[in-house]
Formats: structure tokens, C-alpha cells, sequence
């Protein structure tokens, strides 16, 4: 039986090792330029702060298609209820702070967008984007959609502001 050098075994486990930590980069090692990061507690903070108004809040990515689809929707809604007890943010999930800041030009989005951190998309069960929730004015999520929102959408805000 020929014997194995160890050398050869652990030069591969190295080498995996180096590319899975260089793929793994955390969000602060990206420039994230002019976006704040909205971590758990800050979005505890922001719906505590909200109480009193109805919150959507619009989970997206600058590359999804459904995204895009949606965002004259969401564009609409805000126009439409912005200043009746009513505030909206968007949540990018994006790594690439470029493609995040031409979305949001190409596509008019005027309300506020933070960037997402892993653990407030842990803390939201986030499976995938777009996704959307919608708080009451005590700060109670009354509707979660998970996929694009369709043009009847405004009609739930109406109904609990």
C-alpha cells in the first residue's frame, strides 16, 4: 500500500479555506457609501418611534426582476400616503452600493432606503425578495407578502389608517 503525504491533504483544505473567506466578506467590509445599515435593534427602534402611523416596509435587490416590476407600485403607494400617518422604507439587500444607487435612480424611489443587515433578515424570516410588511398604528404586523405586491395593495392601507 502506498503511503499518503500528509502535505497533500492539507494544501487542499488551505487553499478551499482561503477562497471560502475571501467569498465571505461581511458587510462592513463593503463601501457602502452614502446607505445606513439597519440592523435589528434599529429597526426596533424605527417601528417604536412610528407607533401611531401605518409602516410599510419593502424588502428588495437592486437585480431582482420582480423588484423593479414593483417598484412603480411602491412609488405610487408613497406618493399617495406619504404624510397621513403613514411612512415607508425599503430595505436593499444589496452588496453592490453602485447598482443600489442607479436603482434608485432608474426607478424614482423617493422614500428612504437602508441597507439590511444579516441579522435584521434573520430576525424577519426573510426567504427571499421582494417582500413586503405592513405594521399598523400600534405596530402590529397585520400583512406580510412575500413576492410582489399587485395593484390592489393600497387598498390594505387604507383600511387600517
Amino acid at each position: 500500500m502506498k503511503k499518503i503525504n500528509i502535505r497533500w491533504l492539507i494544501l487542499p483544505i488551505l487553499i478551499a479555506g482561503a477562497f471560502y473567506l475571501t467569498a465571505c466578506t461581511d458587510k462592513s467590509d463593503v463601501d457602502t457609501g452614502s446607505f445606513i445599515t439597519m440592523d435589528k435593534t434599529g429597526y426596533t427602534d424605527f417601528l417604536e418611534k412610528n407607533k401611531g402611523k401605518v409602516v410599510l416596509v419593502n424588502v428588495f435587490a437592486s437585480w431582482c426582476p420582480s423588484c423593479q416590476a414593483e417598484m412603480p407600485l411602491l412609488n405610487n403607494i408613497y406618493s399617495e400616503f406619504k404624510g397621513e400617518n403613514f411612512v415607508m422604507i425599503g430595505l436593499s439587500i444589496d452588496k453592490k452600493m453602485d447598482d443600489l444607487s442607479k436603482f434608485i435612480k432608474d426607478y424614482n424611489v423617493d422614500c428612504p432606503v437602508y441597507l439590511g443587515a444579516d441579522d435584521l433578515m434573520t430576525h424577519l424570516k426573510v426567504t427571499g425578495v421582494p417582500e413586503t410588511f405592513l405594521y399598523d398604528k400600534k405596530g402590529k404586523l397585520v400583512n406580510k407578502t412575500i413576492g410582489p405586491i399587485n395593484e390592489n395593495y393600497n387598498e390594505k392601507i387604507k383600511n387600517i389608517l
